[in-house]
């Protein structure tokens, strides 16, 4: 037992509870280690009011079950252990933070962690694939959270596919409808400009950079991206931006 569970805690009572439980030696040593912060906390903030030690053995003893429940259903020790903390404190981004968590310590078990999670979520590759971008080139924290942006990801890109669409339009469109920010015009001209940019020889960078402003004047200045076709006012612009970066039938 550690220093300061023996300090103010009823040590024989946690023993009860461990054997009473019957914690095989990591729940033990989860329990212990949780406790501990606890009352470090509290010792901390001076915060021993009457009957703590029956809220810190029960707020313990429900992190321990969160804990548990995710051994259960097979994820690594480090990744059930932050998804306990995360569900006792609420956290909308639980997941997201776990997995970079777990990443930066072992990447491989991060990703097995989330193939399970996906698995048990009834989720395809398309969320895995999506969810680990996202996480690439932003925080854990976006709204909507990272997990509800690979999952819509996935279902639009899926939809873009069976309607025909080529790939790297279905990718763009749907990566950018499952973000929430576009409106469906904006998501639709960016896609369709992104591809014709990339067909036409634009390096990544580029491509992006002229569908975002392509896109953007089409959807301040029209109701259908079909309306923008010849008009003079667009192709002005679009003779603008290549000037910029380059005409769009360069290869």
């Amino acid at each position: 037992m550690r220093p300061l569970i023996e300090k103010y805690m009823n040590t024989e009572r946690i023993r009860e509870l461990i054997i009473r439980e019957k914690y095989d030696t990591i729940a033990e040593e989860e329990y212990i280690r949780f406790l501990d912060d606890v009352v470090r906390d509290a010792e901390k903030d001076n915060d021993f009011r009457e009957g703590y030690e029956d809220e810190f053995m029960n707020f313990t003893k429900g992190y321990i079950d969160s804990f548990l429940a995710e051994r259960e259903k097979g994820f690594g020790v480090e990744w059930s252990r932050l998804i306990a903390g995360y569900v006792i404190s609420m956290n909308d981004h639980a997941i997201a933070n776990a997995y970079l968590s777990v990443s930066a310590i072992d990447h491989e078990q991060a990703h097995e962690d989330l193939i399970l999670y996906a698995k048990i979520k009834n989720l395809d590759n398309l969320f895995i694939k999506h969810f680990e971008f996202l996480l690439k080139v932003d925080s854990p924290t976006q709204e909507p959270t990272v997990e509800e942006q690979a999952v819509n990801y996935s279902e639009i890109y899926k939809k873009q596919i069976s309607e025909g669409t080529s790939e790297r339009f279905a990718n763009h469109y749907a990566y950018l409808k499952a973000k929430g920010e576009y409106s469906e015009l904006g998501c639709f001209a960016e896609a369709a400009e992104y591809e014709k940019a990339i067909l036409a020889g634009y390096n990544e960078s580029d491509g992006h950079s002229f569908a975002m402003k392509m896109s953007e004047y089409i959807a301040n200045h029209f109701f259908t991206y079909e309306e923008s076709f010849g008009d003079t006012l667009a192709n002005l612009e679009r003779e603008r931006l290549e000037k910029m970066y380059g005409p769009l039938n360069r290869i």
